[in-house]
């Protein structure tokens, strides 16, 4: 074994006892050490593979884990089966050959026996998700969990928490007194406000919550027994206060002036008088008894202002505590239903399993149980777990997990990168990967990246090469080395114009020193274009291949920005496509078609006929929508064409009833003509398919739209990966993806034209935060009442965890990736900003409301962030970095390089690279015939190609019968395909 390979963690001889965190940057080889590992488990530790559990977090995962699981296996059996045999081995696998060359002939033997037997039982490896685990869980001890055993799993069922909302709103609705009604106002409590606390509840189930709950009902009783006593105060004593200001004229140093003062009870009054007052006044503040110190007024109104000023605070946690009231409640019903459920969602599955484990009376069997089933567990992807699942296993393997007498003790491994923590809006807490960092024996590390050159892997250490880069403490980084996977070379025949590296710089305005978010848009998007046709139209060549478009790929922010890039390719023509986690049912084509979808439920109403046919996916003007007012049988042929949907719908299912749909109304040819045709036929398809696997959908129209409008409603588009935007082509194009979907996957070059391109945290209420609980393990806060500094805290996680996405953007790339960044609006909050030049904006930033935003950044900051980052990267490779201007690269210039001293900076471009004049391509696609009525006859006269289409074309002109046929010596030669295979597709 060479040394680098006995030095891997993959071959530590404690890793398969114990606890232990294998911490793998990017591009290490994480799945190849777990599929080492786990066959080291079945050879040396002697386990039967359906006794190992492997858990990742989401169902691509596991499909790719568990297959390269099974190549890793056969390729060892196979290696071992050859040296018993004395055959010459085909398999060089460098893990294989390793741990190979460490057995002798009898244990190689015994190895090959494991081997088989794993094999032969592989379907039996337990490779799950973590609901798909717990689903498992709860099936096999269905009794001492208290549920029924074989519940189907439905990701349709809301969380109990937002049906308990429901119920509670529209009982308020019927019988809220008019006092609660102005509570709720002066609160800001609106259906979504309260949705919104209630979801983040449901989402951190064992967060703290600031405020702690409280009786919200004993403040409403209170606010109306004070209004009424200062709407009496104020007929009372109102006219005595303003003289008694008028003789006394300030008080404590305060100046109270009659009109300000007559100003402010007119205020009071109005409050007083109004049923349903948005907000309580200023003028409350304004005359508490503690503006006039030591010499308050002969009034009792101070006095009750005062007491109107301590009761606001309670009127704000109002949100809060009737949140947690329902969350409470509907917990408690939810444990009662699900004794007789008839589905489970994914949520209950987690809550499930955390409460029975941490039951005091079975919790303890549980565990052991599970323990003895599976004695080694490996946890992947663990920087995205949360609290609840890291409780699950916590309980499992950590707590009270003695070793069995005799017996090998049980082992957890945890595999995660804290750098790639960015699923927060997903629920993933970094913070819970800090914990059982924490719980573990042993810390490894992965740090070869087998991915990057080693140029990028000089820069990308460069970049991060400074104190506290992702601002957290507990989140270091350390300097990645190159590890010995070969590389394929990236040729590009520009010499030292680019590097591995490539810094495009935006260009500021030399007036004001900066530029604005469009103008940089258009500076990054031009030179991104302008470079990617470049690379593809200058012989580039990656390895002993020509460099394709799908070798290089787009990453953007947000989807938006994904469809810019990609109209500025297609309008140089160069072909896009976009990979997106947005869901398909936030798309205008979701919108449509579910109001085509109520036509079909309702084909009688003319209003829902009317707003099915004014989509874009069929068509209809307004002219065409207004004749069928005046012509009742085109109105009936109309709504008769709605109906035979309907029908189709009930007989045959939705997936029959919407495509025969879609071809009679000619809606894919619509689409083509837009602008984005790919795209929104591929949403239109995927929304169709969506809908045939819905069981509710299945049963007709009408259920359909009720399934719908619920997963809307439960906000749980985004967490399923069945529901996200589908690559819209299979061809040989440029990919576009966001950073987020970009996670796990590489590409040899990498654009990142919006790296420069941010913008202030939106900081909705609750906020989110950390703090180390007294039990010393991290703990998730939800702030309805923040301060400023718990804000700041908020917004500085907020940042860390961009600055997280930035490291995934960058380590993306395999050869080259070009890093677009400048002096632009919003570059303030950039993470460039902070590993280049230092400006943290959650410390810039005055966190109270109305707070003026930190100024753009200094353009010499940059420059000198930029040449600092060059010299240390380029002290380690000469061609690491290079930094270009956006215009250059737009033209097709070279990159700038700086001289010494900052007087001296001069700054030159390299010779213009003329672009080569354009020229069509040659025409090699076939148009396809348009639809026609014909006969088996035409068809076969079509299969000649000798007179140019004319027989057919001919064919397509006469009567549908076979006065023609075909001379039998003009048949196809044998060696061609049966007709029925040159049928047109479709």
């Amino acid at each position: 074994m060479n040394a680098s390979l006995s030095a891997h963690p993959v071959f530590d001889a404690g890793i398969l006892e114990g606890l232990h965190l294998l911490e793998a940057d990017a591009g290490t080889g994480k799945t190849w050490t777990i599929a080492g590992l786990v066959v080291r488990a079945l050879i040396e530790r002697e386990l039967g593979i359906e006794q190992l559990l492997v858990v990742t977090f989401t169902n691509a995962a596991t499909a790719e884990l568990g297959a390269r699981i099974r190549q890793r296996i056969a390729q060892l059996e196979r290696l071992l089966d050859d040296r018993i045999e004395a055959r010459a081995t085909a398999v060089d696998e460098p893990f294989c050959v390793a741990f190979a060359a460490g057995l002798d002939d009898t244990a190689a033997l015994r190895a090959r026996s494991a081997l088989r037997i794993a094999l032969a039982r592989v379907d039996e490896m337990a490779v799950h998700t973590i609901h798909g685990f717990c689903q498992r869980v709860v099936d096999e001890h269905a009794l001492s969990i208290g549920v029924p055993s074989g519940l189907p799993v439905s990701a349709d069922s809301a969380a109990p928490e937002l049906d308990r909302l429901a119920d509670w709103w529209r009982a308020q609705a019927r019988e809220a007194s008019p006092a609660r009604l102005l509570a709720f106002g002066l609160a800001g409590l609106t259906p979504d406000a309260l949705h919104a606390a209630v979801k983040a509840l449901a989402a951190n189930p064992l967060a703290r919550v600031e405020p702690a709950a409280g009786d919200w009902r004993a403040v409403e009783g209170e606010l109306t027994a004070l209004r009424d006593e200062l709407a009496a105060a104020l007929g009372r004593e109102g006219d005595a206060l303003l003289d008694w200001i008028g003789v006394k004229g300030n008080a404590d140093g305060n100046r109270f002036r009659v009109a300000w003062v007559t100003k402010w009870l007119d205020a009071l009054r109005r409050f007083c008088a109004d049923p349903h007052p948005a907000e309580l006044p200023d003028a409350i503040g304004k005359l508490a008894a503690p503006r006039f110190g030591d010499r308050p007024p002969p009034s009792t109104i101070p006095a009750i202002c005062e007491r109107l000023s301590t009761l606001a605070a309670s009127i704000a946690r109002l949100p809060a505590w009737i949140a947690q009231e329902i969350a409470a409640v509907a917990a408690a019903e939810r444990r009662d239903d699900l004794a007789r459920a008839q589905s489970l969602g994914f949520d209950d599955l987690l809550r499930l399993v955390h409460d029975a484990l941490a039951d005091r009376e079975g919790g303890v069997a549980l565990a052991t149980a599970l323990r003895e089933r599976h004695p080694l567990a490996l946890i992947d992807e663990c920087q995205d777990t949360d609290p609840l699942q890291w409780a699950i296993f916590r309980r499992i393997y950590v707590d009270d997990a003695p070793s069995g007498s005799g017996q090998a003790p049980p082992a957890l491994v945890l595999v995660g990168d804290p750098k790639q923590a960015i699923y927060a809006f997903r629920g993933a807490d970094v913070y819970s990967y800090l914990d059982a960092r924490d719980a573990v024996r042993r810390i490894h590390r992965l740090g070869e990246n087998q991915r990057a050159s080693r140029a990028l892997v000089a820069a990308i250490n460069a970049i991060f090469r400074r104190e506290r880069p992702f601002l957290v403490d507990e989140i270091g980084f350390s300097e990645a080395g190159v590890g010995a996977r070969p590389r394929r070379p990236l040729e590009a025949g520009d010499g030292a114009s680019r590097a591995a590296l490539t810094v495009v710089r935006l260009q500021a305005d030399p007036e004001s020193g900066w530029l604005g978010a469009s103008a940089a848009r258009r500076q990054a998007v031009d030179a991104c274009v302008a470079e990617i046709g470049r690379l593809l139209g200058s012989g580039a060549r990656l390895g002993d291949s020509a460099l394709r478009p799908a070798d290089i790929a787009v990453l953007v922010n947000a989807h938006w920005q994904g469809t810019e890039i990609k109209r500025a390719l297609a309008a140089a023509g160069i072909g896009a496509a976009e990979v997106s986690r947005d869901s398909v049912l936030a798309t205008l084509e979701c919108s449509e078609l579910m109001r085509i979808v109520a036509a079909i439920a309702d084909p009688t109403d003319p209003g829902l006929l009317r707003a099915a046919l004014a989509t874009t996916l069929l068509g209809e003007d307004a002219r065409s929508l207004r004749a069928l007012d005046s012509d009742a049988g085109g109105a009936l042929v109309t709504a008769s064409r709605f109906a035979r949907a309907r029908e189709d719908w009930r007989r045959h299912g939705p997936i029959a009833a919407l495509r025969r749909l879609i071809r009679d109304e000619d809606v894919g040819a619509r689409l083509a003509a837009t602008r984005d045709g790919d795209r929104r036929l591929t949403n239109l398809l995927h929304l169709v398919e969506l809908l045939g696997d819905d069981e509710e959908a299945r049963r007709g129209p009408q259920q359909a739209l009720h399934a719908w409008v619920r997963r809307r409603l439960a906000g749980e588009a985004d967490e399923r990966e069945t529901e996200e935007l589908r690559l819209e082509s299979d061809e040989d194009l440029v990919r576009i993806l966001t950073v987020h979907k970009s996670k796990g996957l590489e590409f040899p070059v990498v654009f990142l034209p919006y790296a420069w391109s941010s913008k202030s945290p939106r900081l909705a209420i609750p906020q989110t935060w950390h703090e180390r609980a007294p039990e010393g393990h991290w703990r998730a806060v939800l702030d309805f009442a923040p301060t400023q500094e718990t804000t700041r805290q908020c917004a500085s996680e907020s940042h860390a965890e961009a600055l997280r996405a930035m490291y995934v953007a960058l380590t993306r790339a395999e050869q080259r990736c070009y890093l677009f960044w400048g002096v632009a609006a919003g570059a303030q909050y950039s993470p460039l900003a902070w590993l280049l030049a230092g400006v943290d904006p959650s410390v810039q930033k005055d966190w109270r409301p109305g707070f003026k935003a930190p100024q753009p950044l200094d353009v010499q900051a940059v420059d000198r962030g930029l040449d600092a980052c060059r010299e240390r990267a380029n002290a380690s490779d000469p061609a690491s970095v290079v930094v270009v201007d956006a215009p250059a690269l737009a033209a097709g210039l070279g990159p700038t390089q700086a001289g010494e001293g900052a007087a001296g900076d001069e700054r030159h471009a390299l010779a213009d690279v003329r672009p080569e004049a354009l020229t069509a391509r040659p025409w090699r696609a076939t148009i396809a015939a348009p639809l026609v009525t014909t006969s088996f006859s035409a068809i076969v006269s079509a299969l000649h190609a000798d007179d140019g289409g004319a027989r057919a074309q001919d064919a397509v002109e006469r009567p549908d019968h076979d006065q023609f046929p075909a001379p039998l010596d003009e048949a196809p030669a044998a060696g061609e395909a049966s007709i029925r295979f040159r049928f047109p597709s479709g």
